[in-house]
C-alpha cells in the first residue's frame, strides 16, 4: 500500500536535500588542515666527565662510652616504654 502525496511533499523534499548539501558541504568546508608538530631540539651530547673520589667514613654512633642505650629519647625525657610515660618533664607527670 503507497501512501498518497500531497503538494506538500516536493517543497519538503527538495528542502532536506538543500539542508543535506549544506551540513555536508559546511563539514567539508571547516574541517581543520593538519599540521605538523615543530621538530624537538636537539639533545645536548657532552660527554660526562666523573672525577674519582675517596670514600669518606662516618661514625654515626659517637665515642665509644657516649652510646644511649635503654630505648631513650634525645632531649628532654625518656621514652615510653610498656605503655608507661616517661619521667615527668616542666613538673608533669606522665
Amino acid at each position: 500500500m503507497a501512501s498518497e502525496q500531497t503538494q506538500y511533499d516536493l517543497p519538503i523534499v527538495v528542502g532536506a536535500a538543500v539542508f543535506g548539501l549544506i551540513v555536508i558541504a559546511v563539514f567539508f568546508f571547516m574541517r581543520n588542515d593538519p599540521v605538523l608538530p615543530a621538530q624537538p631540539a636537539e639533545p645536548i651530547r657532552t660527554p660526562v666527565v666523573v672525577q674519582p673520589v675517596q670514600p669518606t667514613m662516618v661514625e654515626t654512633s659517637g665515642p665509644e662510652g657516649d652510646q644511649q642505650t635503654g630505648g631513650s629519647t634525645s632531649g628532654g625525657g625518656g621514652g615510653v616504654a610498656g605503655g608507661r610515660g616517661g619521667p615527668a618533664v616542666g613538673g608533669m607527670s606522665g
